[in-house]
Formats: structure tokens, sequence, C-alpha cells
């Protein structure tokens, strides 16, 4: 479960990217705006599982 978590946080936007390009490709316009959380940068004690999944996305 834990695995599965951490593969959708880490994967799963690069994914959302890749299926958006096509449609972008044929009507030659669009833009991808991508927005981080500060809990790349700074992690708290219980959140290192989704701390080190934000910053290995960014």
């Amino acid at each position: 479960m834990l695995s599965k978590k951490y593969s959708t946080s880490l994967f799963g936007h690069i994914a959302l990217i890749q299926k958006v390009l096509a449609a972008m490709r044929t009507k030659k316009s669009g833009a991808i705006i991508n927005v981080s959380f500060i809990a790349g940068c700074e992690a708290s004690v219980a959140s290192g599982f989704y701390a080190s999944s934000k910053a290995a996305s960014s």
C-alpha cells in the first residue's frame, strides 16, 4: 500500500502531463503549470514519506 501511494505521488503528475500533451500538440496550444509544495524542502517529523516524494518530483 505504501509503495503504491509513493509511486502515485512521485509519478502521477508525469503520467498526467504525458496524457495531456497529446491533446495540446493536436490543438497546438496550451500550458502546463506545476505547483510544488514546501513539504519537499521543509519536512516535519511525521511527513518523511510525503516530503521525499514531493522533493523527488520537483
